[in-house]
């Protein structure tokens, strides 16, 4: 592999993004009760000196319906997902179950002592171990600095751990209301024994 200068290191960012809902048919899709819809997704989609990297990948694919794990309404998601972008991660999944059943752009990465490489980016699942090679135009491998790679995860890891355990907090402080209601109730049915 090629030395990568400190010049040459691209950046990785994180940027606020939707999920894309064409009206095409054979995409995922939510039932409710007004029928087949797709959901909206909203995520983080990962940057690279600050262009969206989902764009540069549609470019090669044509429209697909695929986002990034970092999502605020799945944090238990996002958890597992960041930990991943220190391996072998899957960089974009389902919008509706995030399985890689439904199909992932998925990466290898490569860390050195001040770099980390994604490398092999291609589309996968869970049919077919092999990876599917992407071939994005002077970009087939990213390469960035170690340190700012690790703390953009690391924080975005503590937030999402944070939103978590919020939303626990929020569930049990639910259902000891209601809890609290309900017992109410039957003493108001029954009157105090």
């Amino acid at each position: 592999m090629p030395l990568v200068g400190k010049e040459a290191l691209q950046t990785l960012g994180l940027a606020p993004a939707s999920r894309r809902l064409p009206n095409l048919t054979g995409y995922t899709t939510d039932l409710n009760p007004e029928g087949l819809r797709q959901t909206p997704v909203d995520y983080l989609d990962y940057t690279v000196d600050g262009h969206p990297l989902y764009g540069l990948i549609a470019h090669q694919l044509g429209d697909i319906d695929l986002v990034s794990p970092l999502q605020e309404h799945w944090p238990e998601l996002a958890i597992d997902a960041i930990p991943r972008l220190l391996g072998e991660a899957s960089l974009y999944v389902c919008p509706e179950c995030a399985s890689l059943g439904c199909g992932a752009i998925t990466a290898d990465i490569a860390f050195t002592a001040d770099m980390v490489t994604w490398r092999h980016l291609g589309t996968q699942d869970e049919n077919n171990e092999r990876v599917e090679p992407l071939t994005i135009p002077g970009t087939p491998e990213m390469h960035f600095a170690r340190e700012p790679y690790a703390d953009l995860l690391t924080r975005e890891l503590a937030r999402y751990q944070q939103l978590l355990q919020d939303a626990k907090a929020e569930r049990t402080h639910q259902r000891r209301a209601s809890r609290r209601r309900r017992l109410r109730s039957l003493v108001r049915l029954f009157g105090r024994t």
